[in-house]
């Protein structure tokens, strides 16, 4: 088994190390993390009890993700702890020590009869403990949609900006909410993105940073924009703005007709800070903008602990109407159930609303788990593709 995952880790670093455009998604977590469940839950079938060496924080998390796959759960072991009353030949053990400790705690697991360790990558073992663990405030990102519709029409919009009819949030509605996450987070929050859709659609686009900043006068806010109407005349207020209260403008670049140069100069001139998507280098690489496809399981079948394969999960929190989500796209799914006649229908248990949280701790327990919704994402079957127009049919989502 330790050669096998082995191998699958390594197939992700010579991923990571090609700088050209790759149109493969990685799979390589997913994968080893259903072959690990299966020989836990294999191991569990045959009476074996599966124990964890360690007692870390991340020891911690992977007892948090058994727990997640349902798998049964003997306890927690050490040097100190090992006896036979505990460990014996039936007994599996997953090592959840870094890997500089295997030379040392494997034999000792030999000698102690144990015939059952189960191994986990140290990537795995990262992307356990980073995803699951709960996130305090200053480590805590969160987006808001200011409109749902879009100027451009990109294929497999995660928001599904492209499929969405004209909505503005109202600036009443966004200051309370942002009020309740500056009293919840104690005006703590790393980060706070303005998004659509495009922001710039909204006609008030420019107070939603203004009031952001005053209710998180510490928390980095980026407004994010295609950039196609920043150039129009009566859009200087947005640069001001972003100005005065320190507001990073960040433009995601499209493979369409656009002068980034000159949005470039116009950044300088108001001394904003500009970030643009999609560059290397600070050279811009339009031609090779990619698309995530996120295709759906309309049976609502696919393992919960998939969420952990999922690069959103815990990482893209969205405030919308006053709830968290722990996802764009469980967050607006109603646009995606309106636009094709679906019903991915939300639980109780997949958003908090933050009137009801009783402290920030209820909020970061609550996005560290993954959700009922997880389970309509077929994370296995994900794909890159280059960007596209959409056509707007249902086949952008479900295979």
């Amino acid at each position: 088994m330790a050669g096998m995952v082995a191998a699958l880790h390594a197939e992700k670093v010579g991923a990571e190390m090609d700088n050209t455009l790759n149109l493969r998604y990685d799979h390589s977590l997913y994968d080893e993390l259903e072959l690990f469940v299966n020989i836990c839950n294999d191991m569990a079938t045959g009476g074996s009890r599966l124990y964890i060496y360690g007692t870390a924080k991340r020891q911690q998390m992977i007892r948090k993700f058994l727990g997640v796959c349902g798998l049964p759960f003997g306890g927690f072991v050490t040097s100190a702890t090992m006896n036979d009353d505990v460990l014996n030949s039936e007994s599996a053990v997953i090592l959840g020590l870094t890997d500089r400790y295997y030379n040392e705690v494997y034999p000792l697991l030999l000698r102690k009869g144990v015939k059952n360790v189960i191994f986990l990558t140290e990537y795995a073992k990262n992307e356990i403990f980073y995803k699951l663990r709960p996130r305090e405030r200053e480590n805590l990102d969160i987006e808001v949609n200011i409109t749902d519709h879009c100027n451009l029409n990109c294929q497999m919009c995660d928001h599904y900006s492209q499929l969405a009819e004209p909505e503005f949030l109202s600036l009443e509605e966004f200051e309370r909410d942002i009020k309740r996450i500056a009293d919840l987070t104690d005006k703590k929050l790393h980060s706070l993105a303005l998004l659509g859709g495009e922001p710039l659609l909204h006609p008030q686009a420019s107070e939603f940073p203004r009031l952001a900043r005053e209710y998180l006068p510490h928390t980095r806010i980026v407004f994010h924009t295609n950039g196609l109407l920043l150039m129009r005349p009566n859009r200087s207020e947005i640069w001001s703005t972003c100005r005065d209260y320190n507001i990073v403008l960040r433009i995601t670049e499209y493979p369409i007709k656009f002068d980034v140069d000159t949005i470039a100069d116009m950044a300088d001139k108001y001394n904003v800070s500009l970030s643009v998507f999609n560059s290397v280098d600070n050279k811009i690489h339009s031609d090779n903008k990619t698309s995530y496809r996120y295709p759906f399981d309309i049976e609502k079948s696919q393992p919960n602990w998939s969420a952990i394969a999922c690069h959103q999960f815990n990482l893209c929190t969205v405030l919308r109407h006053g709830n968290l989500y722990p996802c764009p796209t469980s967050a607006y799914i109603g646009i995606f159930n309106r636009r094709f006649g679906c019903s991915l229908e939300h639980s109780a248990d997949d958003s908090i609303d933050i009137y009801e949280a009783r402290s920030f701790a209820d909020i970061k327990d609550f996005l560290s788990v993954p959700k009922p919704f997880c389970q309509y994402c077929a994370v296995r079957k994900r794909s890159l593709l280059p960007w596209a127009r959409s056509k707007k049919t249902i086949d952008e989502y479900v295979d």
